[in-house]
């Protein structure tokens, strides 16, 4: 069994009570919405309110990264680091590093793709050798992408492709590469970390 690294987690006030005073504020718009007779908007409303107490319960922790150190705010569940890229998530009062052969159902491991971009030989669903390739393509207004992505003889499906906005570039998109194992996400990271980093 792998040893990872944690860090203890302590609960953002501040975090919290402007969660939950958005949820407060969506649950009344769509209560006097409700009163109004109107039938969807309330709806639209009281979904919101649920989100926001979730995000209060759940997602307003800070505490270091486990494996750089740096302070991550809105910590809850599955967690990037903004420093170093690695992820993690809050389990039971602590900020865990991610075991290197985690698998998603989806995937959700997201890394920005350089220009080149070099593809580790392991498969994106399971983490294990590849043997063949999945194209990919995202088409938006800015630019079209097309990216072949790794898989083993038994699995497809294990990565997309999505886009990110760049801070500081005029909010420009760039292609992101999001996949299921975090064995490749890491090898990915290795591999293209002048670029990427």
């Amino acid at each position: 069994m792998e040893l990872v690294r944690s860090t203890p987690v302590t609960r953002s006030w501040k975090s919290t009570l402007t969660s939950l005073l958005f949820a407060l504020a969506m649950l009344g718009a769509g209560t006097f919405l409700f009163y109004e007779n109107r039938v969807i908007t309330p709806v639209i409303f009281l979904l919101l309110a649920m989100v926001g107490a979730w995000a209060a319960v759940s997602n307003s922790y800070t505490g270091d990264c486990p494996a750089c150190g740096a302070v991550q705010k809105r910590l809850g569940g599955l967690h990037r680091c903004d420093h170093c890229l690695a992820y993690g998530e809050v389990v039971k009062g602590e900020y865990r590093e991610l075991e290197s052969d985690r698998v998603l159902k989806t995937p959700m491991f997201a890394a920005r793709v350089p220009e080149p971009c070099h593809m580790p030989k392991l498969c994106s669903r399971c983490g294990l050798p590849a043997a063949r390739f999945e194209k990919l393509r995202i088409i938006r207004k800015e630019f079209a992408f097309d990216l072949d992505v790794p898989h083993c003889e038994l699995h497809t499906g294990g990565a997309d492709l999505a886009t990110e906005r760049v801070q500081g570039k005029g909010g420009t998109e760039i292609p992101v590469l999001k996949v299921a194992s975090y064995r490749f996400y890491r090898e990915f990271l290795k591999q293209n970390k002048s670029a990427t980093g």
